[in-house]
């Protein structure tokens, strides 16, 4: 399995967990990318998995915060909501 299997894997599965109208997976396929992701993430530097989970976590609470902006009647195209926009882009180069 390579870096890209293994994504769209953990990213089907994760679809579906979620409701989309997908076939489930075998419990064999997914105890496979669970196990791969789990190996990646053991060989990998602490410094950089804490990194990138950091990064994840941040991206995470902006888009909440996004979210809870366009529910109290902000437009897509206020100028709050448009920072929010690029402040998600900027992290996710980081």
């Amino acid at each position: 399995m390579n870096k890209k299997e293994l994504l769209e894997g953990l990213r089907y599965y994760q679809k579906w967990r979620k409701g989309a109208d997908t076939q489930m997976l075998n419990s064999a396929e997914v105890t496979r990318y669970i196990d791969s992701a789990i190996s990646v993430v053991e060989v990998t530097g602490t410094k950089l998995v804490n990194q990138a989970l950091l990064r994840k976590n941040i991206i995470d609470k902006i888009k909440v915060t996004r979210g809870a902006m366009i529910l109290d009647g902000y437009d897509d195209l206020d100028s709050c909501v448009e920072f929010m926009d690029e402040l998600i882009k900027e992290v996710e180069a980081l």
